[in-house]
């Protein structure tokens, strides 16, 4: 019977200095901009516009088709389908979000 012996990592190896660097810099470099309200985007950035080819289409996972918007209605609103199918490169938000982003921002 063989024996797997594993050799312990030094503490100046390249993958322990990155955990050490890892759990220093997550508190510490976190940054928050702060806008104010006339700055808050109007319109969301859609990188589809942008693509050099159009992504491949999402497949129905029963019937291995593509989905389309009648797939996704039970789903999702109208509006959201509207933006997942658009090829546009700037998408408006909703003025009902922008009134939550006015309030709190993640």
């Amino acid at each position: 019977m063989k024996t797997m012996v594993l050799r312990q990592r030094s503490a100046t190896s390249p993958l322990a200095t990155a955990g050490r660097f890892w759990n220093q810099s997550r508190m510490s470099d976190r940054v928050k901009y702060v806008l104010e309200e006339s700055r808050l985007p109007r319109t969301w950035y859609n990188i589809q516009a942008d693509l050099p080819q159009p992504l491949p289409p999402v497949l129905h996972p029963g019937t291995k088709k593509p989905i389309g918007p009648d797939d996704l209605a039970p789903l999702f609103p109208e509006a959201l389908i509207r933006q997942e199918v658009s090829l546009e490169r700037e998408i408006e938000i909703p003025e009902e979000v922008r009134d939550i982003y006015r309030q709190w921002r993640p």
